[in-house]
């Protein structure tokens, strides 16, 4: 990335690897089947509560908040707070569920597109 443009070479060669993956491809296709935006909301918060919003963050949340409002006055309005623990495990997931989710958005796009031209 160099500012707000993204480099063609580097978004072409993403774009390629993702062709080239059948799990991806086969991904891709059965979302493409799929054209109701309110799947698509329930697959996302699925995901959210399944990758992200684990129990051990949950519980870190929850314990932060309790200090804070433990501690807080009305005059506070800026706090800190401090960094959660994800995972060790959690950069790749996070990583192939997103992949997940922009190849099935992508393969929904164009089929959208088609239904438009068509």
């Amino acid at each position: 990335r160099t500012g707000t443009s993204v480099r063609l070479p580097s978004l072409e060669g993403k774009v390629s690897g993702f062709a080239a993956d059948a799990d991806l491809v086969a991904l891709g296709l059965a979302a493409a089947s799929g054209l109701d935006p309110e799947a698509w909301i329930d697959e996302s918060h699925d995901a959210a509560w399944e990758f992200a919003y684990t129990d051990r963050l949950i519980e870190q949340v929850a314990e932060q908040e309790a200090e804070l409002a433990a501690d807080a006055s009305p005059e506070d309005s800026d706090v800190d707070v401090a960094p959660v623990t994800v995972s060790s495990d959690y950069p790749d997931t996070s990583k192939e569920v997103s992949t997940e989710r922009v190849v099935q958005a992508g393969h929904r796009l164009a089929a959208l597109l088609s239904e438009l031209i068509d």
